[in-house]
């Protein structure tokens, strides 16, 4: 009898809370009939559907193209810089999970990387060459590790790993040149 009770009180109490709220579980005290927007002060203008409001904060996209020079960040893991200077080159970047196979032994990474994809005239390439352009891949660096920038011919016949020279760590970045079709994944020492 007592356990009766008991969920008696709890279905009181459930159907207090929800008609005191009036079907808004948040309780805000917009009616029903109205949406944010039109309770929204008239003072203010409407917003620009093409600009996002004050405080929205929207990650880069995880793949894009790229038919002109300048600066790209990728899904906010990689950051590809490329200068074209043939008209016919584009270049499409995404991210890459899993990655297309197992790192060499003793060098670990995050479990994605960046698949940069050359292309000219409608036909995937292979390289950038340098009469068509440069471009170099950027990831954050690790405080305190051995980074070095992974690169895995994807689209060889037999691919591997091989690691990218380069400047090493700067300004809190791994840098390298990208100039081949393939994955890239920034790689540390295993301790």
């Amino acid at each position: 009898m007592k356990q009766i009770i008991r969920y008696a009180i709890v279905l009181i109490l459930l159907f207090s809370i929800l008609w005191l709220a009036k079907g808004d579980p948040a309780g805000a005290s917009v009616p029903a009939d109205q949406s944010v927007q039109s309770v929204r002060n008239e003072s203010q203008p409407a917003a620009d559907p093409d600009k996002p409001e004050p405080g929205t904060v929207k990650p880069p996209p995880g793949s894009i193209v790229i038919t002109q020079s300048g600066t790209y960040s990728v899904g906010g893991f990689c950051t590809i810089t490329v200068t074209l200077t043939d008209p016919d080159v584009w270049v499409e970047v995404r991210i890459m999970h899993p990655l297309p196979r197992p790192l060499p032994d003793g060098v670990h990474a995050v479990r994605q990387g960046c698949l940069v994809t050359y292309h000219h005239a409608g036909e995937r390439i292979d390289e950038l060459t340098s009469d068509m352009g440069t471009s170099n891949i950027c990831f954050a660096a690790l405080p305190k590790e051995l980074m070095k920038i992974h690169f895995h011919d994807t689209y060889a016949g037999a691919p591997t790993w091989s690691p990218l020279g380069g400047p090493g760590v700067v300004n809190g970045m791994i840098c390298g040149v990208a100039d081949h079709s393939g994955t890239y994944v920034a790689t540390f020492q295993k301790p």
